[in-house]
């Protein structure tokens, strides 16, 4: 009876050390394994559920700069001063339809936004009155200052007659989403008739007039089905892989959309994130470990090098017209993205050339508050957490023969500012500290407590044959 009670401390605990070191051996691999299956956007996976039917909640937030002194300014007795107005916040949507999975280990999709206000987390209305810069007339502008002076003429005089200043006052809805009628924009056809082309000029405007739920994307990914590090690597964009409004590195259609993020982001120093709304893709650079959640995690932020015109980073030079870079750093063109003369920035000019805030009153970017950012899980490149901030700016001047601008002092005009906010939902939080957090302590003290027991036991064995022996 002894002698079996022996052979099985022996038996019962070798197989209980073989069990516990096995585990610590394979268990890390094992889980990777577990949670690389999970990461691959596959058909019918949890991972194209909610990528398809966007279930985490994203929110827009607006800040419209009111121009408080524009008859002031005009007559040059005071600098433009701008007031921040909002938020006015938006619930955003993004749906996948249109989906087609391709042989190539990528998927097609159509990509349609929908944005709804949400007045209880907003800081005011859409019916809030905002003054700033004639857009419509600075495009026209733009579009004719390098034409003969007769044509110059001509086009001030239309402007002085139509739009009777360079400044409007509009409601935050027609800026944003509405649009607004405008006469110069009613005629285009008529001056076309005429023979001036007056490029691209939409019958209304607004910044994001025929965008909610109207504009077309068709979008190219990677699925990670081949290589998990190529997951959410975007590969075209409209059937393009490249912009065609910039050269070289610079129009290149690439980085992630966002919402999926290669596996092994954490290990580069730095990433891109593509945005269709003004041609291009933005260099995020990583700040190094983070701790969010309570969970391992790693975050890419905007740096200067993102808005640099290539005086520090030669390779940004094919973001200039030509690569011929003549404004400060700090502001990117997006003219030839959306055929106004429009330049992008972060928030308050943060991060840019000191001469943008000198050149106007109420600029104060805080990193805070104005900082673009993402913070993806260490180990598995899962997003949790997008601050996507940047700015609409319009460069006004005095152009010469139009007199319709003669007042006008030479600056960079802040119009809007946006803020699009993903956060992680409490669910995948929770699977996200199961899966990195508590699964691998659990396996880890499984393993080796399963080892000690196991020695424990062969140690019984050992014990009970040398007092065996000594009877």
């Amino acid at each position: 009876m002894f002698s079996a009670t022996k052979i099985l401390l022996y038996v019962f605990g070798s197989i209980i050390i073989i069990l516990g070191a096995t585990i610590t051996v394979i268990w890390k691999p094992l889980l990777n394994h577990i949670i690389d299956s999970r990461l691959v956007l596959a058909k019918c996976s949890e991972t194209e559920r909610i990528w398809s039917n966007s279930s985490v909640p994203i929110y827009f937030k607006v800040y419209m700069f009111n121009w408080t002194n524009p008859e002031e300014t005009l007559a040059k007795k005071q600098k433009p001063n701008f007031v921040e107005m909002g938020p006015y916040t938006f619930r955003f949507t993004q749906m996948k339809s249109d989906i087609v999975w391709n042989s190539n280990y990528t998927i097609t999709f159509r990509a349609d936004r929908i944005w709804s206000f949400a007045p209880e987390m907003s800081n005011g209305r859409l019916s809030d009155r905002i003054t700033n810069i004639n857009a419509v007339a600075m495009v026209v502008g733009d579009r004719f200052k390098d034409n003969m002076w007769i044509t110059k003429v001509m086009i001030s005089g239309f402007l002085e007659l139509l739009e009777k200043q360079v400044y409007i006052t509009k409601t935050v809805e027609e800026l944003l989403f509405q649009g607004y009628e405008n006469q110069v924009l009613s005629i285009g056809k008529t001056l076309k008739e005429l023979g001036i082309d007056v490029g691209h000029l939409p019958d209304r405007f607004g910044w994001y007039f025929n965008k909610n739920a109207s504009e077309i994307n068709i979008f190219n990914i990677h699925t990670g089905a081949d290589d998990l590090n190529n997951l959410g690597r975007v590969r075209s964009w409209n059937y393009k892989t490249q912009s065609e409004i910039y050269t070289d590195r610079c129009d290149r259609i690439r980085g992630s959309l966002g919402d999926l993020w290669p596996k092994n982001i954490s290990n580069e120093d730095s990433t891109s994130i593509f945005i269709s709304d003004f041609c291009g893709s933005f260099e995020l650079i990583k700040s190094g470990a983070h701790k969010l959640h309570g969970v391992d995690a790693v975050r890419f932020i905007g740096t200067e090098k993102t808005f640099d015109n290539g005086k520090v980073y030669r390779e940004n030079r094919c973001y200039c017209k030509n690569n011929k870079c003549t404004l400060p750093s700090g502001v990117r063109d997006i003219s030839d993205c959306v055929h106004a003369p429009i330049y992008i920035s972060f928030p308050h000019f943060y991060l840019a050339n000191e001469s943008y805030r000198r050149s106007v009153d109420g600029m104060n970017p805080v990193a805070g508050k104005h900082q673009f950012f993402v913070t993806v899980q260490k180990d598995s490149g899962m997003v949790m957490e997008i601050f996507a901030r940047l700015q609409i700016n319009i460069m006004v001047e005095p152009y010469p023969s139009l007199g319709f601008f003669a007042n006008l002092p030479r600056m960079m005009v802040p119009t809007v500012w946006f803020e699009e906010y993903i956060e992680m939902p409490e669910n995948l939080k929770t699977k996200i500290k199961l899966a990195f957090n508590l699964a691998p302590f659990l396996l880890s003290v499984c393993g080796f407590s399963s080892v000690i027991i196991g020695i424990v036991l062969v140690l019984c064995g050992c014990i009970s044959s040398k007092l065996q022996r000594q009877k």
